[in-house]
């Protein structure tokens, strides 16, 4: 990894990721490529491959979906940072690129100097998920619990170094508690550890668990964002549970290499938000345990840095190692 993760402001990132210009207006003339650092089923699937189809058709040129898994989404990252800088090859990704420099110590690139933002997408929303056998109804009673026998709570992760496991370090720290980290691969295999009873809790995204919720099978006990969510419209958020500062929504938006010509990154950006504003597909991915949630590059690279701040302080915190 770099020796340092540039924290500059977003305005100097972007006056630099601007000073090229190019003909936007002959853009695109052949296919171009929305590389998805996740699994078909992420939200970052979710919304390129809504907004891949609708871009065809204003340009006329094929918006091809290529999924490169694997590393918390460094793997498909590196593909796009590596791509030559011409608005062909479109990084949908997520906000673990504002966690990766903390967590990784050989990663290859820096996200505010190798990256410019293009559009923000959408959030997705973290919950406090439960097995029905524990006794908490509520987030208070979870950390009474977790007060009154220290480490015997285990809460599951999707991986030892992704947003999940920082949420719950987030959720220990700011309430004083020690619930135990139990890493995973995978969302999938995090959740059924948590419906068979290997462990209690577990921060998960919405959308990744509203069938067994609705089946009741599992339980949120809370929602860790400041909004309380459409799906689960009785279900208090932490603020409201009186947690404040764990409030911690997931995002999904398009970058592309750095040095891409200004005019395509803002004709780029102004197409991505004129179609994620349609309430068709607005409806259709809140359907899905996804909600649109647009904003345009300026405010997508202060977003990126906050986030990157925030995490650099939590990893330390928490004592964790980059691997």
């Amino acid at each position: 990894m770099r020796n340092t993760i540039s924290l500059a402001l977003p305005g100097t990132i972007l006056a630099l990721a601007f000073a090229g210009h190019a003909p936007a207006q002959s853009y695109p003339t052949r296919p171009i490529t929305f590389v998805v650092p996740a699994s078909t089923g992420s939200s970052m699937d979710i919304m390129a491959r809504q907004i891949g189809p609708v871009l065809t058709r204003r340009h006329g040129q094929p918006v091809v979906v290529e999924n490169r898994e694997g590393a918390s989404g460094n793997i498909g990252v590196m593909r796009v940072v590596k791509a030559p800088a011409d608005g062909y090859t479109v990084l949908v990704a997520a906000n673990t690129i504002s966690t990766a420099p903390w967590l990784y110590k050989d990663l290859e690139y820096d996200p505010v100097i190798d990256l410019v933002p293009v559009a923000k997408l959408n959030v997705t929303k973290f919950g406090l998920v439960v097995n029905p056998a524990v006794e908490a109804k509520r987030t208070s009673e979870l950390v009474a619990l977790a007060k009154k026998d220290p480490g015997k709570l285990n809460a599951a992760s999707s991986g030892a170094l992704t947003p999940q496991r920082l949420l719950l370090e987030l959720f220990n720290q700011t309430v004083g508690v020690e619930i135990t980290h139990v890493p995973y691969k995978g969302v999938a295999g995090a959740v059924t550890g948590l419906m068979s009873g290997q462990v209690q809790a577990m921060f998960t995204t919405v959308h990744s668990v509203l069938p067994q919720v609705g089946a009741g099978t599992l339980r949120v006990l809370s929602i860790a964002s400041n909004k309380r969510v459409p799906w689960f419209p009785d279900v208090p958020t932490m603020a409201e549970e009186g947690i404040a500062g764990v409030d911690s929504d997931g995002w999904a938006a398009l970058f592309v290499p750095a040095k891409t010509p200004s005019d395509i990154v803002r004709r780029l950006s102004e197409e991505t938000l004129s179609i994620i504003s349609q309430p068709e597909l607005r409806d259709t991915v809140l359907k899905q345990g996804v909600i649109v949630d647009p904003a345009g590059p300026e405010e997508l690279a202060a977003l990126l840095k906050r986030d990157l701040a925030k995490w650099q302080k939590v990893v330390a915190r928490a004592g964790i190692k980059p691997e």
